[in-house]
């Protein structure tokens, strides 16, 4: 015989994301089970993963939640451009404001702003001798991410990260 815990789902979150100019974005949504809102490290006795979409006017609505302490994150990615964010505007989990839901609680005020920026650019410049400014010929720069964190930042890829420069 098995015994699996039933609980009550009768909570909802609804709002709306745009992008930093006010537009409307479909974006994805990612709800979380977190720990007691009083930040004490009590484990949760289960986690909980819901997830929805935002429409083309920028709403969502995730409903049928379990009452108890949630972290939510939208994020946005169409062609080469990417945003996302934590609520209430947070860059991170553990700087995210927590949302406590009761049976039966529909919060609608869990609104994003996205910035949404390109996801590549182009890295330019001079390598030149400090003593004398002329340009240092054949030599070797490479570009490499100080740390990667893969929830907290854009999906990319360094093809190429390294060069050697020529004479100019």
């Amino acid at each position: 015989n098995m015994t699996l815990p039933l609980r009550a789902a009768t909570a909802s979150i609804t709002a709306t994301v745009r992008d930093q100019n006010g537009r409307a974005l479909p974006a994805f949504i990612e709800i979380q089970s977190a720990g007691p809102a009083d930040g004490t490290t009590t484990s949760v006795p289960s986690r909980l993963w819901a997830y929805g979409e935002a429409d083309k006017e920028g709403s969502y609505r995730v409903d049928r939640l379990p009452a108890g302490t949630y972290s939510v994150h939208a994020s946005f990615n169409s062609g080469e451009n990417y945003g996302h964010a934590w609520y209430d505007g947070a860059d991170s989990p553990e700087t995210a404001t927590l949302v406590t839901l009761g049976d039966g609680d529909v919060h609608s005020d869990i609104d994003f702003q996205l910035d949404v920026r390109p996801i590549y650019g182009v890295v330019a410049g001079r390598v030149s001798d400090a003593t004398t400014g002329a340009a240092v010929n054949r030599a070797y720069v490479v570009l490499s991410p100080l740390a990667r964190d893969g929830r907290r930042s854009a999906p990319l890829a360094y093809w190429n990260p390294w060069v050697v420069t020529d004479a100019s």
